[in-house]
């Protein structure tokens, strides 16, 4: 069987596996929401999740040519003022972090956030992204809370298991601590990748950083609108 075997999804829903008898597989990730890469005795091979008709493709392009959607929201009008955001950033791939950073704390002041509304802290890599926003979250003293980092694709699967596994742990601290956090940990392959979403046209700093602002505005509509019903009324600032 060739090494370089393609691919595609012709038709279905849900993830589906494939191999022959003289094949065993080892799935170790779950890429996006189409796609699951296998390792066949040490050879990567790219299925399609999301369909149950798979067809080898004759052109290895077929992959390497899809592009992400960019059709990204308009911006709306946001104020941030007397709002409090936290974001956790971290030190590994720190040129393109810290380009991200700068952008999302320009999307929040552009937004009406006072710099000093605004708490950054540094951790050594993504995977200590959820540990800090918990801590930060559970403290209730801010509206949303902003996790930065990026990963790189290497040689084994370790990218991947810190995507899968900060992205679902960043879910659970939003849901179970009920306040907005922005999941800003870019996974790439390469580092042209990262100058195009970290320092590029694609600015997912900024991104990151509106929707920051509204989700945290969404977030504080919605208590004022039914805090009573869920027994999460508003703090009383009287004193």
């Amino acid at each position: 069987m060739p090494s370089d075997l393609r691919y595609r999804c012709v038709r279905g829903y849900g993830f589906f596996l494939m191999g022959t008898s003289s094949f065993r597989f080892l799935v170790f990730s779950e890429v996006g929401a189409r796609f699951i890469r296998i390792v066949i005795y040490g050879v990567k091979r790219i299925l399609c999740g999301g369909g149950l008709d798979l067809h080898e493709s004759g052109k290895q392009g077929d992959f390497n040519n899809l592009s992400m959607s960019l059709d990204s929201p308009k911006d709306l009008a946001l104020n941030g003022g007397n709002r409090t955001f936290a974001i956790v950033a971290a030190r590994f791939n720190q040129r393109y972090v810290d380009a991200m950073l700068t952008e999302c704390i320009r999307a929040l002041t552009e937004g009406g956030v006072s710099e000093d509304d605004i708490r950054v802290v540094r951790v050594p890599g993504s995977n200590e992204i959820p540990y800090v926003a918990s801590m930060l979250a559970r403290s209730e003293a801010f509206d949303c809370v902003i996790g930065l980092g990026l990963v790189v694709a290497g040689e084994t699967p370790h990218h991947e298991v810190i995507a899968q596994s900060t992205g679902q742990a960043l879910q659970q601290i939003s849901l179970e601590q009920e306040i907005p956090v922005i999941n800003g940990i870019v996974v790439v392959l390469n580092n042209q990748q990262a100058e195009a979403r970290c320092t590029g046209t694609l600015n997912r700093g900024r991104e990151f950083g509106l929707s920051a602002l509204e989700m945290a505005q969404i977030g504080q509509e919605l208590l004022e609108e039914f805090g009573d019903l869920l027994g999460m009324g508003l703090p009383d600032l009287s004193d």
